[in-house]
């Protein structure tokens, strides 16, 4: 959804037309009850609730509180960018066995408006770690469905670990303004 300048959703002051085009004039834009926050927004704001204890560590990729986590991972995750025992929700994994396939079930949990935030995420895979070549590991995903984390979404992965001697795996995050 994109609002453009000039158009007749947005009316504050005067909607003038030139020929037939609708301009328009005066000194604030009034949304009414149509109101969009752009991506960055979020995060603008999430960031200045914690600007006093990150210091200059402010970037996306920045890690402010030392503690292996990005800071736009600690945004996704919901964790405190300047204390360093705070991980957010913390991903779940385990041994499960079905059908007779053993599995690394494996479960984030993505914010439930992360669209609406420009947040995507995807899980990846590889199987050396000298030299990775990360894949996409989409297909792994069997479910999604309400979490005990309130205002996030329980993303669950199973992993056939019969497949391959040894696999890792990471959730990669991407903020799309």
């Amino acid at each position: 959804m994109q609002l453009v300048v000039r158009s007749d959703l947005i009316d504050a002051g005067t909607t003038n037309l030139v020929g037939v085009i609708p301009y328009y004039s005066g000194s604030a834009l009034d949304m009414g009850a149509f109101e969009y926050s752009a991506p960055l927004e979020f995060w603008n704001q999430w960031l200045n609730n914690y600007l006093g204890g990150m210091g200059s560590d402010i970037n996306l990729q920045d890690d402010a509180d030392g503690d292996r986590l990005v800071n736009l991972a600690e945004y996704a995750f919901g964790a405190d960018p300047s204390d360093s025992n705070d991980q957010g929700n913390t991903p779940i994994q385990s041994q499960v066995t079905d059908g007779g396939t053993n599995y690394i079930e494996y479960v984030y949990f993505e914010l439930a408006d992360a669209a609406t935030r420009g947040l995507n995420s995807m899980l990846t895979v590889t199987t050396d770690l000298v030299s990775p070549n990360w894949a996409d590991g989409s297909n792994y995903e069997v479910g999604r469905g309400p979490s005990e984390v309130p205002g996030y979404t329980a993303v669950t992965n199973r992993i056939p670990t019969d497949v391959e001697d040894r696999q890792f795996i990471r959730v990669e995050l991407e903020l799309a303004p």
